[in-house]
């Protein structure tokens, strides 16, 4: 493997220390500049790994995406609980976690939340079952997925099954010492309509921090509601357009408008649901959301197979 690899477990260690030491503190004059330069490094640092292997650059992505976020909050001021700031081992969990951390409280609520994490864990390996079983299927039914309109769709139902199983375990294992974890994924296949999916469903993490840095900020500035709410989709169409350029070197911008015109049907379903009475069922509900994601899904799917290697689970 290409040496320089080694470089981005190193920085990890480095830019943990680095924040835990610099960052936190209520009073450092050059938190914002450290910030900067931190930020900068774990942007280009996806670079590092080889050309050749786009996955490893993917979670590299991810992972600086994770770390940029804890940091910002840190220098701005938005941390959702600073005790977690306070010793080093609660510090680490705040700093990687995919959902907001909160210290354990009292003895009754870090049992609760201990049970919580134990329930978390279950509802994840119960989803990777079902992930599990959905691969099974695709590769002993090769002839069902054989149109690229049903290898998306498959693709798009493992993206609604691992995205719970791998959170759910890993914030429910985060638990065990009675810290809170917040959802990262809260059960996406039964959304009712788009604002629900992205709202309170689909990668809470992310949505979490935009609503407060991003949203409430915008909102205080007296933006109308509906461009505050899409300019986090704008931030979030900018961070897939990145991660695309960074794993593949290039892009032709259909990640990004995966986000724009989600964000826009986000604000149009509104009031269809009101004129259209068909739509005021739960159920019809369901089918229109997931009819608009299986639409859009080519747009995302059209780099991000390139990224990951996703169509070998339909080689014969």
């Amino acid at each position: 493997m290409d040496p320089v690899v080694f470089t981005i477990p190193i920085w990890f260690v480095i830019s943990l220390g680095a924040d835990f030491s610099l960052l936190r503190p209520a009073r450092t004059p050059l938190r914002r500049l450290i910030f900067a330069v931190e930020a900068a490094i774990w942007l280009a640092l996806p670079l590092a790994a080889p050309a050749g292997l786009p996955w490893l650059r993917f979670f590299v992505c991810e992972l600086a995406m994770v770390r940029i976020a804890r940091a910002a909050e840190m220098v701005f001021g938005t941390v959702p609980d600073r005790a977690m700031l306070e010793d080093p081992k609660r510090f680490v969990v705040y700093a990687t976690a995919h959902g907001d951390t909160y210290a354990p409280g009292d003895a009754p609520a870090a049992a609760a939340a201990r049970a919580g994490g134990g329930a978390l864990v279950k509802e994840g390996l119960l989803y990777g079952v079902a992930a599990a079983a959905v691969i099974g299927a695709i590769r002993a039914l090769p002839g069902l997925f054989a149109g690229d309109g049903a290898r998306i769709a498959g693709l798009a139902l493992l993206a609604c099954l691992t995205g719970p199983a791998i959170t759910g375990v890993v914030n429910g294992l985060a638990m065990r010492d009675g810290t809170r974890v917040s959802r990262a994924m809260f059960h996406p296949l039964r959304a009712d309509s788009l604002r629900d999916l992205w709202g309170r469903r689909w990668n809470l993490t992310f949505k979490d921090f935009c609503h407060r840095n991003i949203f409430l900020p915008l909102m205080r500035r007296r933006w109308p509601k509906p461009a505050a709410a899409m300019a986090v989709f704008v931030v979030s169409a900018i961070m897939h357009e990145y991660i695309v350029l960074a794993c593949l070197g290039n892009t032709n911008g259909t990640m990004g408008l995966f986000f724009l015109l989600a964000g826009g049907l986000c604000l149009v379903e509104g009031p269809l649901f009101v004129r259209i009475p068909a739509l005021k069922n739960r159920w019809a509900r369901r089918a229109w959301t997931i009819g608009l994601m299986l639409a859009l899904a080519p747009l995302f799917f059209n780099r991000f197979r390139l990224i990951i290697p996703v169509d070998r689970l339909f080689a014969p």
